[in-house]
């Protein structure tokens, strides 16, 4: 028997539109779709979707994102309360924070690199910890003259290795 290709409905011999949603039949006689039991979420595919990705070597999802945004909220609140409590002066403040914030992105990019749970790309977090380290010891050292020149050609030294290897890189056709 012949099956709507649109709503997987059964056909009657000889009809030439869908009685129940109208759309052209096709001389093609397709299989019925699968009807799923209620609360059945394609679980069975959704597995066999996994294991084929891992068989290719596909990355997993990247789950450290809400680890290093809680980081630095607790980083961020335990910053304030030692500023309000007189232990940091509010002037060094912000550099203490940075100063923690690179060494969160420092952790992750070790491990990034270091673990295969976390396998990842490192360079951009261990880039970003090292310059926000830096930032935050210039700025709790109160050396105010060359770091923001130090960072700028950090970043230059960034943009024109990423054109090189933007460049390197073959396009796919």
């Amino acid at each position: 028997m012949p099956y709507c290709r649109r709503c997987g409905n059964a056909l009657p011999e000889g009809a030439t539109f869908c009685p129940r949603c109208g759309s052209p039949v096709q001389l093609v006689t397709p299989a019925p779709p699968r009807r799923y039991e209620k609360g059945e979420k394609h679980e069975k595919e959704e597995k066999e979707e996994k294991r084929e990705k891992e068989e290719k070597g596909e990355k997993h999802e990247d789950r450290t994102g809400p680890i290093v945004g809680g980081l630095i909220l607790v980083l961020l609140g335990v910053t304030f309360f030692l500023a309000q409590a007189g232990v940091l002066a509010w002037r060094h403040w912000w550099g203490y924070f940075l100063l923690g914030i690179g060494a969160v992105l420092l952790v992750l990019a070790v491990l990034r690199f270091g673990t295969t749970t976390y396998r990842g790309p490192a360079t951009a977090p261990l880039v970003g910890g090292l310059v926000l380290v830096f930032i935050g010891v210039a700025a709790i050292a109160e050396i105010a003259e060359w770091w923001p020149l130090a960072i700028i050609g950090l970043g230059i030294a960034i943009v024109i290795s990423a054109l090189s290897t933007y460049r390197r890189t073959p396009t796919p056709r």
